[in-house]
């Protein structure tokens, strides 16, 4: 987890001062993120995008990959650091809720459940990753390279939204 570095936020800003067209974009967990002193850091440390990997709209489903995560914990997190951003009346960074398709979490009703959530707190894109499961046991069977069904998802897929993220 990169921003357990105490000086991850500096180190960021130190090379946005030095490179200002530097794009920044970091991938987390989203559990580091438990104060308001660390979301701020976060917030000023001049990322363009932070993407919080949250698989799954219900604990269940998101237990059963992010083994000794804590789901209400990082969903509060990234509430809490919208929340923030929002009254510090900043745009940037760009907040991403990536979420892998398993098996188990790609249920019509599951991602529905996520966009809503996202919708509700103001998340700036919501996407779906597919394919990074270690085994083939684990993989979205209804949402895979090829199959028909990915074209209803496809403009939700982070491989299209990355590039619409302005640099």
């Amino acid at each position: 987890e990169n921003w357990a570095h105490k000086q991850s936020g500096e180190m960021l800003r130190y090379a946005k001062e030095n490179n200002p067209y530097l794009f920044t974009l970091t991938s987390t967990n989203g559990l580091y993120f438990n104060t308001e002193a660390q979301r701020r850091d976060a917030l000023l440390s001049g990322i363009d995008v932070i993407i919080m990997s949250i698989d799954g709209a219900t604990e269940e489903s998101y237990d059963r990959y992010r083994v000794q995560g804590d789901f209400d914990q990082v969903i509060e997190n990234m509430r809490a650091m919208i929340k923030m951003r929002e009254e510090m009346q900043v745009s940037w960074p760009k907040i991403v809720w990536r979420y892998i398709l398993f098996n188990w979490n790609d249920s019509a009703e599951e991602m529905e459940l996520a966009r809503k959530m996202a919708k509700e707190m103001g998340v700036d894109w919501l996407t779906w990753l597919l394919d990074v499961a270690p085994t083939d046991e684990y993989p979205s069977q209804r949402y895979r390279h090829g199959s028909p069904q990915l074209e209803e998802i496809r403009h939700e897929m982070w491989e299209t939204v990355q590039g619409l993220i302005p640099v």
